[in-house]
């Protein structure tokens, strides 16, 4: 019996802390326990607008070294609120930089 070969989804990482430092809403999903053949990671990153939207971004990373499905990657935005086929990594960075939360600073030492 051959072991699925694994490799570090780096660009997912990347694209999790970029989203997580922007204050987006990051979910991640792994396939199953016992599920047949490399690991999947599925991720939702989303935002809810103040004036009301959102963008949602549905993307899926293998772990086998094969270059993401983007035929499962969706979104939802704003200005296209119905699920459509979402952009490419770069593009995604963009929205979320420039749509970013303003987080405010932790204060150490307050009781």
């Amino acid at each position: 019996m051959t072991t699925a070969i694994r490799k570090p989804l780096t660009q997912a990482s990347a694209l999790i802390e970029h989203a997580q430092k922007h204050g987006w809403t990051v979910l991640e999903q792994w396939t199953p326990p016992g599920f047949k053949g490399a690991p999947i990671l599925r991720v939702l990153i989303g935002r809810r607008m103040p004036e009301g939207g959102e963008f949602l971004f549905r993307l899926e990373f293998r772990t086998d070294g094969s270059k993401p499905d983007r035929a499962h990657w969706r979104a939802r935005t704003p200005r296209n609120p119905a699920w459509h086929k979402a952009p490419v990594v770069g593009a995604i960075r963009i929205v979320i930089m420039t749509n970013s939360i303003t987080l405010p600073p932790v204060r150490r030492g307050d009781s």
